[in-house]
């Protein structure tokens, strides 16, 4: 009998976890990146291939792969022979590994794009301080309901669920 596309992700994802984040990060950004696109224009006219290129690219080599370690990181950290609690997660989440990671977005996207890193750094600093106070108002309250509720192995897919969104705000912010 066939898996359900859902068990068969599961079992993706207990043999190829780095491989299935990647990939499925990839479409979702991707798929932000286009959504974005049609939200601004009501059109999937002049969708840029390369802009859907860099956020399939950024998704799958460095978002899936990073947050996949920085998750499995948090999981083994431990104080006093006890595991983090899910709140001191969330604060070295937010505070630690948010904004460089919000600004390598923004920078990395930017060069993907076919800007130049002359240009990238310019956008860096006109937008990030927005995208930084905006990522902390949707992620921590994401990220609170991560680290309580979901399951380590589904946080990475969680999140992609919230990217699309996030995605999508970050095209519209270029």
């Amino acid at each position: 009998m066939l898996a359900s596309p859902w068990q068969r992700y599961q079992l993706e994802l207990q043999t190829h976890p780095l491989r299935t984040k990647a990939v499925t990060s990839a479409g979702v950004a991707m798929l932000g990146e286009v959504l974005g696109h049609v939200l601004k224009h009501k059109t999937l006219r002049g969708l840029s291939p390369r802009q859907m290129l860099a956020f399939f690219a950024f998704g799958g080599v460095v978002t899936g792969p990073v947050l996949h370690f920085w998750y499995g990181y948090l999981e083994t950290q431990r104080k006093k022979k006890e595991k983090l609690t899910p709140n001191k997660k969330l604060l070295l989440d937010r505070l630690l590994f948010t904004p460089p990671m919000v600004a390598f977005t923004i920078f990395s996207l930017g060069v993907l794009r076919g800007s130049s890193p002359k240009a990238s750094r310019e956008n860096l600093s006109r937008v990030y301080w927005g995208a930084l106070l905006m990522n902390w108002k949707v992620w921590t309250v994401t990220q609170w309901l991560s680290f309580h509720y979901i399951p380590p192995q589904l946080r990475v897919l969680w999140g992609n669920c919230v990217a699309l969104w996030w995605n999508s705000y970050l095209s519209l912010s270029q």
